[in-house]
């Protein structure tokens, strides 16, 4: 007896492969996202340490912090430290923008991530990720801490 060649899938065999599909991607979809925030975390903190160490260098060549800036501005001071790669240029990896800041209550050199009207602010969970890399993980103590509605990065103390 000759079988008929079937040149088609059934239904069933459909229904399958795309139950399948959709299993693998919705297991995949959440590493990818999260491999994809983790990258930005990452970067941010090497950022914040390229940025302290220029800065403290420049305290110990020069003997003192260069002065304070507005937001998304570096010290004039500083350009050739970060030649054609300014960190203060633009937004940070996880959204706002960076400013030094020299703050004369407390003595803290800074650097600020801000958010304004027109720039978002980093989340609350990108700001607690950072925290957990740079410092202790709570945004109320420690070097990186939520300041109103920014997040403050201490590095040194006049």
């Amino acid at each position: 007896m000759l079988t008929k060649y079937r040149g088609a899938f059934s239904r069933f065999e459909v229904v399958v492969a795309v139950a399948t599909l959709a299993l693998l991607a919705f297991i995949a979809v959440p590493k990818f996202a999260s491999a994809e925030s983790q990258s930005r975390i990452t970067a941010c903190v090497e950022q914040l340490q390229r940025i302290e160490r220029a800065f403290e260098f420049f305290n110990a060549s020069n003997g003192y912090w260069p002065p304070d800036t507005v937001v998304g501005k570096l010290p004039p001071e500083m350009r050739s430290l970060f030649k054609d790669d300014n960190p203060f240029q633009g937004l940070t990896p996880i959204g706002g923008q960076y400013d030094y800041e020299l703050f004369e209550d407390t003595g803290a050199i800074c650097i600020v991530i801000k958010g304004s009207e027109m720039i978002e602010p980093p989340t609350l969970e990108d700001a607690m990720a950072l925290d957990a890399e740079i410092d202790d993980g709570d945004l109320r103590t420690g070097n990186f801490r939520k300041v109103g509605n920014d997040y403050a990065y201490a590095f040194a103390k006049k």
